[in-house]
């Protein structure tokens, strides 16, 4: 009952600050939508909670990110590297970040969240001959290699 009251109290807080907006009501139900302020918010959200997870199995791939930002989306550039970073990327160069693990909806979803898709690729790799790169990765790449 307590969960219930907590989630209750949420929902009135989130339509009070203008983060929901009523649509219609049907069959005695109330249907409700995110604004466009309360999408902002839970883009932000899931901005700050998105992690790679290593896989069970690793499929022996790299993922490099490479990325090409004008000047005018400085802010999206910055924004850009710093969760490359915050998710455990590799700067193997100035707009070359590198991943073992698959993170192709990670990338997808943090380029539409900036606006960045033109500018933003992503390559699989096959072989990974750089030994900084692999030192780096070496602790993290244990765990799915030896179990």
């Amino acid at each position: 009952m307590e969960k219930y009251r907590e989630i209750w109290k949420n929902f009135n807080l989130l339509k009070k600050k203008g983060d929901l907006e009523f649509i219609k009501e049907k069959d005695d139900c109330l249907f409700y939508r995110f604004s466009e302020k309360g999408k902002g918010k839970v883009r932000k959200f899931i901005i700050d909670e998105l992690r790679i997870s290593a896989p069970k199995e690793w499929d022996n791939k790299w993922r490099l990110i490479i990325f090409d930002i004008p000047e005018k989306k400085r802010s999206g550039r910055v924004a850009f590297r710093k969760k490359l970073n915050d998710m455990g990327f590799y700067q193997c160069q100035k707009s070359a970040w590198i991943h073992p693990f698959p993170c192709l909806y990670e990338i997808e979803f943090i380029k539409d969240v900036f606006n960045l898709k033109p500018f933003v690729k992503i390559f699989l790799v096959d072989e990974m001959t750089d030994g900084k790169t692999l030192y780096h990765f070496r602790n993290l790449l244990k765990q799915v290699i030896v179990k």
